[in-house]
């Protein structure tokens, strides 16, 4: 079986690698888009905490969790900066009313969290600002996420898998069967099943095919700082109740964002407004950073879905076309693990968690 992958980014090496590791004949077609998610995440691995929209989503970062200690464990960890970390979510002023739904809804889930002192955070980092409430969690991570991308791309080289560069404009569908892929520069692929892992640009293509596709692109701005290593030693990843966050790198440097640009179109710009709500949160929840030197500025467009949860599986109607795509915010935690579980259903077996709530035919 010959499985055509459009996309080479975090979603489609994953894919990839999945396709050839069940010895599956794969072909990854990347267009290297500018601004795709994966060259910007963070890589904050917290399935525990993650405050998806209900209990599948939940399931999935779970199943997200497991996947990054799986790989982990299998040789990834120092190739893809897998470490384990510890996460405070955090209530400044203002804040208490979100932080109290957030630890009640933690609370119902049996999330593994615990309320610590404020001058306990304030003790083990700092920097931090007036904190009025704290949640706990030991058992996070971080990964790097364009390392992760290319051990996973490395790992499906070395099983087989081929990676090539070029635009795909269409899909070739012959009686609702879809038959392979046409490529800007005219020539065509042929393929037993495609896999759409294109991001944001993946409605594009599946458009045609489907009454509703509801991905869209979201903007994400982040920044990064240089700190040294011996003053963030012990600090947590910090994350407050606003979509705001700030991780600390063992090689001394400190990534906070992001913004949510829903709306932004594709346009992987950085914008006066969205560096200052970056910063503002920053300084609001972490002052002691305020004479830090940046490092750089991120952009990405996460493909983000109407109802927050990604669109995986088979597009009905037309036979051999499966979703990848509709992430987010969560890529990083919950898009590896997507990949598996569609590369799962694409060889006939059953995914190790319900995928029917994730179906690209849902309504939103």
């Amino acid at each position: 079986m010959h499985v055509v992958v459009v996309g080479g980014g975090l979603m489609g090496s994953a894919a990839a690698y999945h396709l050839a590791d069940r010895g599956m004949a794969a072909t990854v077609v990347d267009a290297a888009h500018a601004g795709r998610a994966t060259s910007a995440g963070a890589g904050i691995l917290s399935g525990a905490t993650s405050g998806g929209p209900g209990p599948a989503y939940w399931d999935l970062a779970l199943a997200g969790d497991r996947y990054h200690h799986r790989l982990a464990s299998q040789g990834a960890a120092a190739a893809a900066g897998y470490g384990r970390a510890a996460l405070a979510i955090v209530a400044l002023a203002g804040d208490r009313e979100r932080w109290e739904a957030l630890r009640r809804t933690l609370a119902a889930r049996g999330a593994p969290v615990r309320e610590v002192e404020p001058a306990a955070l304030a003790q083990a980092c700092p920097v931090v600002g007036p904190v009025e409430a704290v949640l706990w969690h030991d058992g996070a991570m971080r990964v790097d996420g364009r390392l992760l991308e290319a051990w996973l791309r490395a790992q499906a080289t070395d099983r087989g898998a081929r990676f090539t560069t070029g635009v795909v404009e269409a899909l070739s569908v012959d009686d609702r069967r879809v038959t392979g892929v046409v490529l800007a520069s005219g020539s065509r692929l042929a393929a037993d099943a495609v896999i759409v892992a294109a991001g944001a640009w993946s409605t594009a293509l599946v458009a045609p095919l489907a009454a509703t596709v509801p991905i869209a692109p979201q903007r994400g701005q982040i920044v990064h700082l240089a700190v040294p290593a011996a003053e963030r030693a012990s600090w947590p990843i910090l994350q407050g109740v606003r979509g705001h966050y700030l991780l600390p790198w063992p090689d001394g440097h400190v990534v906070a964002g992001a913004t949510r640009e829903t709306g932004s179109g594709y346009v992987p710009a950085l914008t006066a407004a969205g560096q200052a709500e970056v910063l503002a949160e920053l300084l609001r929840v972490a002052p002691g950073l305020g004479t830090s030197e940046v490092r750089e500025w991120r952009v990405g467009l996460r493909p983000a879905s109407a109802d927050g949860l990604p669109l995986l599986g088979p597009l009905s109607g037309v036979d051999g076309v499966h979703l990848l795509s509709g992430h987010g915010a969560g890529g990083l935690l919950v898009g590896p693990v997507s990949a598996e579980l569609v590369v799962e259903q694409i060889a006939g077996g059953t995914p190790a968690i319900n995928l029917s709530p994730f179906r690209p035919d849902r309504s939103p």
